[in-house]
């Protein structure tokens, strides 16, 4: 490169033509070698023109004109090298402001990506505070809702240890209870048995009596011509609980006391001086 300088500088012996191709074999190299070509500053006079050499000899008319088509020459070829080079400038100044253009292009680009992306953090952070707000509030409600449950349950334990205790003491007042034993009623044959028997089931009930409880206790009871029943029953057998309450009720029950009624109803006559108001009153009773 620096040999092509040199021949370019010393353009005032070569033609237009010789300076263009010097040009061109610079230009080439500076492209191949990636240098810049605004930098470059070339190491020759742009007038063309050498100071005369004083010899003290003075040019004849003829090296005058040559000398002076050499000088036009060279301005030829300065000038040719000086449009060269600004319309590389040219070039340059307009890729230069291309670049600055899609240069501006990514920075409004990358302006709205991030006008972009700060919307979609404001979004998604609201969003987060409206779930977050929502889970505390479901939170608040389940503790309040465990808390309730503790409060029941503590309150069942309560009721329950309440139960327990009222239930051992009913059960220690059943056992103080059953130790007191009722006395069963009596019955002679002229009372109301249909009253009878079931106050006497009571007592058994209350006594926690068994058959034969309730057998002995029957037994006991009997008065009077009740007690006629136990003599009909076989020598050497104690009768059982239903032998003698079914004996019982034939004899004293409300059938046997209606056939007795009707027995007296049909031997009854009105009395001397009886109304007969009076008469069919009881007439009535005993067929009722």
């Amino acid at each position: 490169m620096d040999q092509l300088k040199q021949e370019l500088g010393k353009g005032k012996r070569r033609t237009v033509r010789s300076n263009a191709e010097l040009k061109q074999r610079l230009v080439e190299h500076l492209e191949k070698e990636g240098e810049d070509l605004f930098i470059l500053e070339f190491e020759y006079n742009i007038e063309g023109r050498e100071q005369p050499d004083n010899l003290g000899g003075t040019e004849n008319t003829a090296t005058a004109r040559e000398k002076h088509s050499e000088e036009k020459g060279e301005d030829g070829a300065n000038a040719v090298v000086m449009q060269f080079m600004q319309q590389i400038q040219q070039q340059m100044q307009q890729q230069s402001q291309q670049i600055e253009s899609k240069i501006d292009i990514v920075q409004v680009n990358q302006r709205i990506l991030q006008t972009h992306i700060d919307e979609t953090y404001q979004q998604f952070e609201g969003k987060l505070n409206v779930l977050e707000e929502k889970v505390d509030n479901a939170i608040g409600q389940l503790d309040a809702r465990i808390k309730a449950q503790e409060k029941y349950a503590d309150a069942a334990k309560n009721e329950i240890k309440a139960l327990k205790k009222e239930l051992a003491k009913q059960q220690t007042n059943d056992v103080t209870t059953s130790s007191i034993k009722v006395k069963a009623p009596l019955f002679d044959g002229t009372t109301n048995f249909n009253a009878f028997k079931p106050q006497f089931g009571v007592v058994a009930a209350k006594n926690m009596w068994d058959d034969d409880d309730k057998t002995i206790a029957l037994i006991t009871s009997l008065r009077g011509a009740a007690t006629e029943i136990i003599q009909i029953s076989p020598e050497r057998k104690r009768p059982e609980f239903a032998a003698i309450l079914d004996a019982l009720e034939r004899k004293y029950g409300s059938k046997h006391v209606k056939e007795v009624s009707h027995l007296e109803l049909s031997s009854r006559c009105q009395k001397l001086n009886e109304r007969i108001q009076d008469y069919a009153t009881e007439i009535e009773r005993r067929g009722a």
